[in-house]
């Protein structure tokens, strides 16, 4: 057997049976992690310490993928001492952007500096091809979903074909790409090749005994707020509404940040948080019944929506899309040309000047979700989905969208919706978990 045939072996072997989490294991307290939109502006980002030399990386925080990935320029692989290269790669498209790197192991730290909670072994991909910075600032990406999501390619057959001893895909064997159409490429070049499942990072801090099962989020804003002492990115970050906090391993008991019970959302599939909406409502209009998945859909994406932290916007079902304009085109001359003009703005990220608007004019959308112990409903308020002074101070930025093209009859509720409410993604209530909201503070 080659060494190349064992290294895949063991991986193979390694990343198909999880690690397990000792039963006599205590958990630590909650591990409370202050996080920015200063660098990502259209998301939350959370340090985390890459490396033997402890790189410091902010991460956009995504509950709607499950890779951790790094720019490899941010953590200098070449000093790290813990790093362990795979035969693995993954690639990543993100409809006009995407990255792709080789999959290694490194050591992993979270936390301050005195309570740093290490893990070692952990798989993180680094990004060696991005044809245009994807996370603006931030330096890569924490998925925060289910395990099935992190799939990467075993490259062993592909890398023996080149007629070289390489047996890694670190350093990256492969040719720099120019643009998107390439980087395409790479992915179908990937998938002719055995896919791996790898332990998405949160999920190996379960395992592991660091933490439990759960995560929460408080989060404020779907863009980052600017005010004209904003502008250096230094006053970005000390802008109380920029900030938030990650809570792993806990966050019911942190009553300060939500207003009184918090109810259960159900997860009804694993792909990503799947959740269900059974109705919505334009304020001050009768609610329309929202469809289930459609049968051709329901394979692939399993429910009418998911729970999306790394998206800027609210993006609805065409029916659901129609009905909101309609009803805004019942109630006052005008905001549908405000609504025109706000998405030619918001696709060239950009806002309209807040003096137009009048907010106080503009409905607040209702979302019934399906709950673990009945229905759950979630207000979407104009002040959301018009994210007020941003991207510049007097703009506001309008962060609702139909339909993407090709994709199914399933809405993305994304930091629109969810900057209004404390979440606890508790995946350890049964088999799916259960998503519990509460008004913020």
């Amino acid at each position: 057997m080659t060494q190349n045939s064992q290294d895949k072996q063991t991986l193979v072997h390694s990343q198909a049976e999880p690690r397990k989490a000792k039963a006599e294991t205590s958990f630590h307290e909650a591990i409370v992690i202050p996080i920015t939109m200063a660098y990502a502006e259209g998301g939350y980002t959370a340090p985390i310490y890459v490396g033997s030399e402890k790189r410091l990386v902010n991460v956009l925080l995504d509950t709607g993928s499950s890779a951790l990935a790094v720019r490899a320029d941010k953590v200098l692989p070449d000093q790290d001492a813990h790093l362990k290269p795979t035969p693995l790669a993954q690639a990543i498209a993100y409809g006009a952007g995407g990255w792709a790197g080789p999959v290694v192991h490194s050591q992993i730290g979270i936390g301050h500096d005195d309570e740093q909670v290490v893990l070692d072994d952990v798989a993180l991909a680094l990004i060696v091809e991005e044809p245009q910075r994807n996370f603006f600032e931030a330096d890569g990406i924490w998925g925060l979903a289910y395990a099935p999501l992190d799939t990467v390619h075993d490259m062993s057959d592909y890398l023996q074909q080149q007629g070289s001893d390489i047996a890694h895909t670190y350093p990256w064997p492969f040719n720099a790409v120019a643009d998107h159409n390439e980087l395409k490429s790479f992915q179908k070049l990937f998938k002719q090749y055995p896919t791996v499942h790898i332990t998405p990072y949160f999920t190996a801090m379960e395992e592991d005994g660091r933490c439990s099962n759960k995560f929460a989020l408080y989060t404020q804003r779907a863009f980052y707020h600017m005010t004209e002492a904003d502008e250096a990115e230094s006053e970005l970050l000390h802008d109380p509404l920029n900030t938030g906090f990650l809570i792993l391993g806990g966050g019911e008991e942190h009553t300060h940040l939500y207003h009184g019970e918090l109810e259960a959302v159900s997860v009804v599939h694993d792909v990503y948080y799947n959740t269900r909406i059974k109705k919505f409502q334009v304020d001050g209009f009768a609610a329309m019944d929202v469809e289930r998945i459609q049968p051709k859909y329901e394979k692939s994406y399993q429910s009418n929506s998911i729970f999306d932290c790394g998206s800027s916007f609210m993006v609805l079902t065409d029916p659901m899309y129609q009905y909101f304009t309609d009803c805004l085109s019942k109630l006052e001359p005008g905001l549908l040309d405000l609504v025109a003009a706000g998405q030619k703005a918001a696709r060239q990220l950009t806002g309209l000047p807040m003096s137009k608007l009048h907010l106080p004019h503009w409905p607040d959308l209702h979302f019934v979700m399906e709950g673990e112990y009945g229905d759950v409903t979630l207000t979407c308020p104009a002040t959301h989905y018009w994210q007020i002074n941003a991207p510049g101070e007097g703009e506001a930025m309008f962060t609702v969208i139909s339909q993407l093209d090709g994709w199914a009859n399933q809405s993305i509720l994304g930091l629109p919706l969810l900057s209004n409410y404390f979440c606890v993604f508790d995946r350890s209530e049964h088999e799916l978990g259960v998503i519990r909201t509460a008004k913020r503070k």
